[in-house]
């Protein structure tokens, strides 16, 4: 027997669920909008938020819409953030969203059977964990695997990264003349370790997902997204590649 992984998703059987002629346990079925092994996949037409296949709009103008809308009030967001951060107490934002990406990722980490009421807590604490593809419903303007996602997240943050370093060069190369310059390192890397703490936990998770398979009737599929087989040649690439950031980036 396999656990369901999402609440909701498998249908049991009609009682008393054996084929009386063949004397088999039939194998439960999967609600609407969800499909694949173990019913742990969106179909289409449907996206997944907060372990949840819901439908999408009928209208694909509406979808787009909701992307731009979303991404457009995140930017915003942190934008306000930067602009205002000498007034605002910074050091308690970072430690309340650290906190939060913390308990978020529980379900995670540990498979304890919480009380349902604190179950759909942690489920809403993932909008801390950044889980922006999630937020922004994107699989039903692109639908896309887990790679994908990941490339797009890991690619992101790169970007950023290097953003900074850019900005950070050139305020210092535009006062360069100023009398109480600082050394670059000190300029550079508080801007950068930063960025890298709000992106900590959300990004550890996303690594640590690409290790985590299950075993389902003698093969191997990746946990997050059951359609994605593990020990295959892409699995490889992408492990390698997790298991460098996993040092340098989590360790």
């Amino acid at each position: 027997f396999y656990k369901c992984p999402l609440i909701g998703a498998c249908i049991p059987p009609p009682s008393p669920g054996v084929d009386n002629n063949t004397t088999n346990i039939l194998p439960a079925m999967c609600a609407a909008g969800y499909e694949g092994v173990l019913c742990s996949q969106c179909s289409d037409g449907y996206y997944e938020q907060f372990d949840q296949c819901s439908a999408c709009p009928e209208q694909q103008t509406t979808s787009w819409m909701f992307v731009v809308g979303i991404a457009t009030l995140l930017v915003c967001i942190f934008g306000l953030l930067a602009r205002f951060r000498a007034l605002l107490p910074m050091a308690v934002f970072k430690i309340g969203l650290a906190l939060f990406q913390i308990v978020g990722s529980a379900n995670d980490a540990y498979q304890v059977p919480w009380p349902s009421s604190f179950t759909a807590l942690l489920t809403g604490m993932k909008i801390f964990l950044l889980e922006v593809l999630s937020i922004l419903r994107v699989s039903c303007t692109q639908p896309m695997t887990y790679w994908g996602g990941f490339s797009i997240v890991m690619g992101t943050v790169t970007i950023i990264s290097l953003i900074i370093v850019v900005i950070v060069l050139h305020h210092r190369h535009q006062n360069k003349n100023s009398t109480t310059q600082v050394s670059l390192k000190t300029v550079l890397l508080k801007p950068l370790f930063m960025f890298w703490l709000l992106c900590y936990p959300g990004v550890s998770l996303k690594l640590l997902r690409v290790f985590k398979c299950q075993e389902v009737e003698g093969s191997w599929w990746l946990m997050v997204d059951r359609r994605l087989p593990c020990f295959d040649a892409t699995w490889t690439y992408f492990a390698i590649y997790a298991g460098i950031h996993v040092i340098l980036f989590t360790a």
